[in-house]
Order: C-alpha cells, then structure tokens, then sequence
C-alpha cells in the first residue's frame, strides 16, 4: 500500500515576496513587481525589463559560512532562503529532528549565471578584428586566468541542491531536474513518488532559477519569446491577449515540504 503524502511547510522567494503569506497578498491586492532591469545596462538588449526579485539578503536566511554562500548565484541563494522558510513552517529545521537520511531534495534547477566579464573579454582577446573571428586556443589561454575557482561550479544545475543537502542535513535523495517550465512540477511530483515508495520520509520539492542576465535575455531574445512592451512594462505580460508579443521574464524560488 502506497503512503498518503501531504504538504506539511511552504517558502518562496518571489518578486511579489518573500513568504508565502507576501506573495498571496501581492496576488490579491494585484500588485506587479515588473520594471526596468537594475542589475545590468540592457538599453541597447530589445526587452529593457524583467520581474526582479528586490531587497533580497542572503544573511537573513544564512548565520553561518555566508562569505561562504556569497559566491553563489542567485538562483542558489533563492533556494537556500525559501528552503529554510519551508523546513521551519514544517518545523524540520532543527538537524536533530527525525532521521535526515530519510530526507531529501528535488528540485527543478536551471543553470546559474555564468561570469560574463570574463567570458566577453575572453572572447575580445581572442577575436581577430580583420577577421571578426575568435582563435579558440587564444579564448582558452584568456580565460583560464581570469575564471574564478568557488564561482565556475556554480553554473552547473546539480550544485543547488548539494548546497542545500549540506545546509540544511538533507542527506536522503538530492535529484535535480531541467526539464524548462515543467521542472517544478516534476520536481514535486517524483518527489512524492519517492515518499510513497518508502524511499524516502521527506523530501524538499520545487524550483529555484534566473535567467536575469545577459546571456539569459540575450537568449530568450535571439528566440524573439520575450515581450518587447518597453513603453510599458507593468502590462506587458497579456498572455491571452491579441496584442500579446511575448512574455515578461522573472525569477525567484519555491519550495514544499511533503511528507
């Protein structure tokens, strides 16, 4: 017989807020947290705004090894702030509750935000000006000297969660998934599988990312998915509209704890 599972703690970290109790009251009272980009000059970029999330510190979440912590990307830094916002309303936080070998971690993971200084000099040093072409060997022999050691790992999908299950003595399944705007989803789903096989007790379920930076914009602009709404960016996001030119991009994080 299969176990029932149930949601026993919620936490997020959203542009609309940084509890669940924020963010359902952002929904109520209609707000929007769309605006221009502030973390970087996006002027000459076809979409100039995005859902930021704003006022976010990580030493709110994090006493111990921040400096640490601090070299990690936001989509991380997202994850660790609403993971302990969800152990603690499921009152598992305390390490010495239960058996963490029976606790684990799914998430829906993108990749973090690569160091992009230092790839387009890399880029710029090698690129031959008559040619416009980039010389491989010379992009290699650029970049290995300015890449930084504790921040390249943090571009892979898979480091959230190791740094989670540290964190927070999560030491039963750590799975990652990216399967886009599905991954949550699925995240939750096979973690529920995974507790009413009996493969685990607990598990942390959801979904942390950003793509707000340039090679993420440039990205999804290259594939013209984005809303080019600049005159007016708090109602560009119109899905079922027939004036609709693409979607408004955000960021952020969200997790439950099922039991």
């Amino acid at each position: 017989m299969r176990r029932r599972v149930v949601i026993t703690g919620m936490g997020v970290i959203t542009p609309l807020g940084h509890s669940p109790a924020d963010l359902y009251a952002s929904q109520i009272e209609g707000r929007t947290a769309v605006g221009p980009f502030t973390r970087f000059d996006a002027r000459t970029m076809p979409t100039t705004f995005a859902s930021e999330v704003r006022d976010f510190e990580l030493g709110t979440y994090l006493k111990r090894d921040l400096e640490r912590y601090s070299h990690c990307g936001v989509n991380t830094q997202f994850a660790i702030g609403a993971t302990k916002e969800a152990l603690a309303d499921a009152g598992l936080l305390d390490e010495r509750i239960g058996d963490r070998s029976r606790m684990g971690v799914y998430l829906g993971s993108g990749e973090g935000a690569e160091d992009f200084p230092a790839l387009m000099n890399s880029v710029g040093v090698a690129t031959d000006p008559a040619t416009m072409t980039a010389d491989p060997k010379k992009f290699c022999a650029a970049i290995i000297d300015v890449l930084d050691r504790l921040r390249e790992p943090e571009v892979e999908m898979h480091t959230t969660i190791g740094h989670l299950g540290t964190l927070f003595n999560l030491d039963g399944p750590n799975i990652a998934c990216q399967t886009a705007c599905a991954a949550s989803s699925q995240a939750i789903g096979e973690a529920m599988e995974l507790i009413r096989d009996g493969d685990a007790d607990v598990m942390a379920a959801g979904g942390a990312h950003s793509m707000l930076h340039p090679l993420g914009i440039a990205g999804f602009n290259r594939l013209t998915a984005l809303s080019q709404r600049n005159d007016s960016p708090r109602t560009a996001s119109r899905p079922f509209d027939l004036t609709r030119d693409g979607f408004v991009i955000g960021e952020g994080a969200g997790l439950v704890v099922l039991e």
